[in-house]
């Protein structure tokens, strides 16, 4: 197979259309034929319904589709299959293929123990977008142990077959009691030293914050190596998967558990991928937005995941070290929840809507201005739906507005924001960021078919594109509020971008929550097979 592309560690997903059983390839080489102008792909490991197998399969299909195939459907019958193919280029195209199993053998059986690594969840009411991605990692492995960073704030609820571990620290108090006790230990300096030498040799400018960065991370690593869940899976490395929803402080043991063999998966979103997303801290200032190790875990995990192509592309130009064969783009998403309701006829009032945390990257005073000119020209009625410090919005809605009508409701719980989408009339989702991976609050918006005004930055253009979920603005333009409403007002005319904007489609297409789950699953049992 060596004549050929080989696509590494690339899956393609045989979801059986008899059963919810999944079959997936993975080792995947490409080798031309000449036949007929027909292309060959072998496939060296599968499993199915638990099973791993060494195989090899033989499919034909069209030479200029060849890149981006995934099979979306497979019917089995005395070793020979049959599937429906789609092209991920073209998802309208669709193709036919037949083939057969030449030989397989039993090699092994999936893992069932997924240990996941997260920031707060299941507390606090931050990272509620993991609480969409449970349902399926629970069906897909029989236990699932969460290691969550920080232990504060209430316990929200987790399904049945999931266990979550004592946190690396569980209040304000703990955690500078777990300062003082990771300083004190050699491990910590054994991690520091080193890669303070490595900065040093990279000639990259050494200052307080940077030090400051490289000490945490050396304590949350040393801590999150002696965990006593990462100890029992070190313990017994053939039982377990694990995966890092974050690629930055949860991913810090991928590392350990890697070279004991256990095959190891990590996401990556914004503040854990772009060194300009740093948020406004004196320890955190934007040169201080360092992620030490990185390239160490991205070469360690068996799969290095995005949440757009920006990202990947960004990690692949920042940090090139990388194999090529173990990063791929997967998408957060959202289920369906409905849509929302039409105008009623004696409403004349145009409603806004936003939702994020109020962060300075996330500019909610500008979106306080949009609104504030918006009301210059109709009756306006805006809802914020995030909490955090309110100073700068409320100096922009200091004085009265005629026309406006503001409703900021704070931290919310999203059963509420769904809720609130589903009953009310929404004409415009607004979100003016500075930066972003590919927000979850737009994906949910154009899940109710609401259009979207959004910052072109990061991975947002992937979700918002002119004319079809919405408008796109830039950076600079979202500073000028009253520019901004005249081309508010003038997409919105008839034949204008927010107009004719058909959103569902591109969530359909995009970000629903069981397709982009259900590849998930699938890698995450793929990459056992890879180990095999």
């Amino acid at each position: 197979m060596g004549t050929g592309r080989s696509f590494g560690r690339t899956i393609c997903a045989l979801r059986c259309c008899t059963s919810r059983s999944v079959c997936s390839c993975s080792g995947a080489s490409y080798r031309p034929s000449t036949e007929n102008g027909l292309d060959t792909f072998y496939y060296s490991k599968c499993y199915f319904r638990g099973w791993i197998f060494h195989t090899r399969l033989v499919r034909y299909v069209p030479s200029e589709s060849r890149f981006n195939i995934r099979i979306r459907f497979c019917t089995l019958h005395d070793f020979a299959y049959s599937f429906v193919l789609c092209d991920l280029a073209d998802p309208s195209t669709i193709l036919y293929g037949q083939g057969s199993f030449f030989w397989c053998r039993r090699i092994g059986t999936l893992r069932k123990h997924l240990l996941l690594f997260t920031t707060n969840y299941p507390y606090g009411h931050y990272e509620p977008f993991i609480g969409l991605e449970m349902p399926f990692l629970s069906q897909g492995f029989e236990r699932i142990s969460i290691i969550p960073m920080s232990g504060s704030g209430p316990k929200r609820e987790v399904p049945e077959n999931v266990t979550v571990e004592p946190p690396i620290w569980g209040s304000q108090w703990s955690r500078y009691k777990f300062y003082i006790l990771q300083l004190a230990r050699f491990r910590t300096w054994s991690l520091f030293w080193p890669e303070v030498a490595s900065l040093s040799w990279r000639k990259k400018r050494l200052h307080v914050g940077l030090i400051y960065r490289v000490i945490l991370w050396s304590m949350y690593r040393a801590a999150l190596e002696r965990s006593p869940a990462v100890r029992k899976v070190l313990a017994a490395p053939s039982e377990a998967v694990a995966y890092s929803y974050w690629g930055h402080v949860p991913s810090l043991a991928i590392p350990l558990l890697a070279k004991a063999g256990v095959p190891c998966a990590v996401r990556y979103h914004r503040a854990d991928l772009y060194e300009h997303a740093a948020e406004s801290a004196p320890y955190l200032a934007r040169n201080s937005q360092y992620f030490p190790w990185r390239e160490e875990i991205a070469s360690a995990a068996a799969m290095n995941l995005f949440i757009s192509e920006h990202g990947l592309a960004y990690f692949q130009e920042k940090w090139p070290g990388g194999l090529a064969s173990n990063f791929a783009v997967n998408r957060l998403g959202v289920p369906d929840r409905g849509e929302t309701p039409p105008r009623l006829a004696a409403d004349t009032s145009l409603v806004i809507v936003s939702c994020s945390n109020v962060f300075p990257v996330k500019r909610v005073h500008l979106i306080a201005a949009l609104v504030g000119s918006l009301a210059k020209h109709r009756k306006v009625s805006w809802h914020h739906f995030g909490g955090g410090d309110f100073t700068q919005v409320n100096s922009v809605l200091e004085r009265a507005i005629p026309n406006l009508e503001v409703k900021l409701w704070g931290q919310t719980d999203n059963l509420h924001v769904m809720n609130f989408y589903r009953q009310n009339h929404i004409d415009i989702f607004v979100n003016l960021s500075l930066s972003e991976g590919v927000p979850v609050s737009i994906m949910e918006a154009i899940s109710f078919g609401i259009p979207v005004i959004a910052t072109a930055v990061d991975g947002t253009p992937e979700a918002v594109t002119d004319g079809e979920t919405g408008s796109l603005v830039s950076p600079d333009e979202a500073q000028d509020s009253e520019r901004l409403a005249e081309r508010v007002l003038r997409a919105l005319s008839p034949g204008g971008e927010l107009a004719r904007a058909s959103p569902r489609k591109t969530w359909q297409a995009r970000y629903r929550s069981s397709s982009n789950f259900g590849d998930l699953i699938d890698i995450l049992h793929s990459m056992q097979a890879q180990s095999c």
